[in-house]
């Protein structure tokens, strides 16, 4: 599934991703594959487009569910 218009090893981990085709689509995709292979559901209240604007906020609610 590709979400960004560029190859995501050619990113910064504060990289703001909708400069680079992270949308609205993509964004739901991308939440339900992470769910799905880390075994979790996000809450409603994570579910603002702050907590995925870079894979460094990624990466920090990641880590928040698996603890």
């Amino acid at each position: 599934m590709d979400i960004l218009s560029i190859p995501i090893t050619d990113l910064e981990n504060d990289d703001y991703l909708l400069n680079y085709g992270l949308r609205s689509i993509n964004i739901v995709l991308f939440i339900k594959s992470l769910e799905q292979k880390f075994g979790f559901e996000f809450s409603d209240d994570d579910m603002i487009l702050n907590n995925f604007k870079s894979i460094n906020e990624i990466e920090r609610l990641v880590k928040k569910y698996m603890k």
